[in-house]
């Protein structure tokens, strides 16, 4: 409803016209049409805002538990991820409920683009699951400034591979670490060949299998964003 404000000029609406007082401007103009939503865009809306509200639980856990450092723009880029990994819904055949389905999409993401993996390392570990529902990954002998890359004033890194159990689908999105490798690889040292064997876990939802490298040495930048890299190297779902 329209009125007369303290200056004499009129304020709010009347009708479709809405009055406007912007300082030394006035003027008037139409009241907007409301947003009339489909269906499709409700349902849309509506898978978006579980994602949130889930990869907020889930990286919030995760990077507590990795001791890595939250980077500027890894919020929505992680939710962008893992919005691929959404299956069901409206664009389902059978129109099942929208759930996180396969982890695949998670395969490659850079947790710091500064320090992307895929530059950082020249390796690639080889994963086999077996019967029992365990995972073994071979790892070849990591030498630093071959299979690590150097870092300016970087003297050392230490390599670490974790296996996570996480659910998605449950709203408090449980997360656990099953277990977890660790070697250090400098001027003078390096990692031998090695099998890594991580055990069925018969907690439902997926399991993921993360590396992070992270340089150290006299003289290097303190800042996190400009010291490690992290990646996802593997995805799988729990045999319940």
């Amino acid at each position: 409803m329209a009125h007369i404000n303290k200056k004499g000029n009129l304020s709010g609406a009347l009708g479709e016209i809405v009055f406007v007082n912007d300082g030394d401007r006035k003027y008037t103009r139409l009241r907007p049409d409301l947003v009339r939503q489909s269906e499709r865009t409700k349902a849309a809306s509506k898978v978006f805002g579980m994602v949130s509200s889930r990869e907020k639980k889930f990286r919030t856990k995760l990077l507590n538990r990795l001791q890595m450092p939250a980077i500027q723009y890894l919020a929505a880029q992680h939710r962008g991820r893992l919005q691929k990994c959404i299956t069901g819904g409206a664009n389902s055949a059978q129109q099942e409920e929208p759930q996180f389905g396969s982890p695949e999409a998670l395969i490659g993401f850079e947790f710091n683009r500064t320090l992307k993996w895929h530059e950082r390392t020249n390796f690639f570990p080889f994963f086999k699951e077996t019967a029992n529902g365990a995972l073994k990954v071979s790892l070849p002998a990591i030498k630093w400034g071959r299979e690590i890359k150097t870092l300016p004033k970087a003297t050392s890194a230490v390599l670490t591979f974790t296996a996570v159990s996480v659910n998605l689908n449950s709203t408090d999105v449980p997360l656990k670490i099953v277990s977890t490798l660790t070697m250090e690889v400098g001027r003078s040292s390096e990692s031998p060949a090695q099998e890594w064997t991580v055990p069925a876990d018969d907690a439902p939802g997926w399991l993921l299998i993360t590396g992070m490298v992270q340089y150290s040495g006299n003289g290097l930048s303190e800042k996190r964003s400009e010291t490690f890299s992290a990646t996802y190297l593997w995805t799988g779902i729990n045999r319940i």
